[in-house]
């Protein structure tokens, strides 16, 4: 068992840890984001509409809180923001085909559906970002 006083060492020292962090508050903040849009304008705006401005949004606070907490990254913002936008493309393709599915095709109503579509979703996006996105920030 840790002791508090080890806390911030692991912390500094553990990435998979940070990530973990961040992308709960990433995740909760992007669902939170689409819900309220959704709660806002979901009975005149699609909510296909809503989850794309939603996304824009949500990965722009995501960017920023991976590039300082997580991957501690030095590089060009800009052309990491890039990357991290075109690695959130595949990320946005497979969240829209499994919202309209959960949708479309099983019935869910969309809040419950872009919770299940962003919990797949997830998984998959530290290792874009590891490796391609931060690429040149493994080493802390």
């Amino acid at each position: 068992m840790l002791s508090p006083s080890q806390w911030p060492r692991l912390w500094r020292d553990n990435r998979q840890l940070r990530y973990l962090v961040v992308g709960v508050w990433n995740t909760a903040a992007g669902y939170c984001i689409f819900a309220l849009f959704y709660l806002a304008v979901g009975k005149s705006v699609d909510y296909m509409a809503i989850a794309v401005l939603s996304h824009i949004l949500a990965v722009t606070q995501s960017f920023f809180m991976q590039r300082r907490v997580v991957f501690r990254s030095q590089a060009n913002v800009w052309a990491e923001y890039l990357r991290f936008h075109v690695a959130h493309l595949g990320s946005l393709g497979l969240g829209l085909i499994l919202l309209t599915l959960f949708v479309e095709v099983a019935g869910l109503d969309p809040l419950l559906a872009q919770a299940i579509a962003t919990a797949i979703v997830v998984f998959t996006s530290y290792f874009v970002h590891r490796h391609f996105t931060f690429r040149q920030a493994n080493n802390g």
